[in-house]
């Protein structure tokens, strides 16, 4: 737009297509059920905005889409009326929805030095038609299904400098993902109730990343990390 103002545009088209044969051991022998196919399509636009307060600061702010289609175990086992254990057996493979990500993110660069600087930035990412593995009426069976919304959201930061021949790095992430509708989920000897607002398990809040390369020699870098996360 102008020397210090950029407007980035862009647009992905996705084409997938997920075929599952099935075999039936049940009976003795095996037996391959009827032949499922879908084909997914998804055109993903992007938007980003950068403006150059002075040459140190930079604020950024960036709007997106993305999508991730059904696997063949999630096709494999989504019948509401024929649940199955995983992972051990898949049962019928009904439609599913795919996955679409909307993330919005902004946030600032600021270089304190040539080789010292830190970045900062918030995000909120919705995901619509999640895919979740949900019970079924019969006790220790379940399946996967589409659920309207969740929720992912938090904040990045990291810090980058130099000193004598080591580049060091520190990031620290915060997120807060959370089901956006009320639902229940399958656990094994018990049924999960969800509420718009409920954390989703498995994901940490808190994660830090400490990172350390040695250049050794004018064609050496030897480097290490250490990745630490809350439960």
């Amino acid at each position: 737009i102008n020397p210090t103002t950029h407007l980035t545009a862009a647009a992905r088209f996705n084409h997938a297509k997920v075929t599952n044969t099935l075999t039936r051991y049940d009976t003795g022998a095996g037996v391959d059920q009827p032949r499922e196919s879908f084909s997914y399509n998804s055109l993903n636009p992007s938007l980003g905005l950068s403006r150059q307060l002075d040459e140190r600061v930079t604020v950024f702010g960036n709007l997106g889409q993305s999508n991730r289609v059904p696997t063949v175990i999630e096709l494999g086992c989504a019948d509401p009326d024929n649940g199955c254990r995983l992972p051990t057996g898949l049962q019928a493979d009904p439609y599913l929805k795919q996955v679409i990500a909307r993330t919005l993110e902004v946030g600032t660069r600021w270089k304190l030095s040539d080789d010292s600087g830190y970045t900062v930035s918030v995000y909120r990412s919705d995901n619509s038609n999640d895919i979740l593995f949900v019970p079924t009426d019969q006790a220790g069976l379940g399946y996967f299904s589409n659920f309207s919304k969740t929720r992912r959201q938090g904040l990045d930061l990291s810090a980058y400098t130099r000193v004598a021949e080591f580049d060091l790095r520190i990031s620290y992430s915060y997120l807060h993902a959370t089901y956006q509708a009320d639902g229940e989920l399958f656990g094994g000897e018990r049924e999960i109730a969800i509420s718009k607002g409920t954390r989703i398990a498995g994901l940490p809040a808190h994660t830090l990343k400490l990172n350390a390369d040695w250049h050794a020699a004018p064609k050496m870098i030897v480097g290490g990390t250490v990745i630490a996360a809350s439960g």
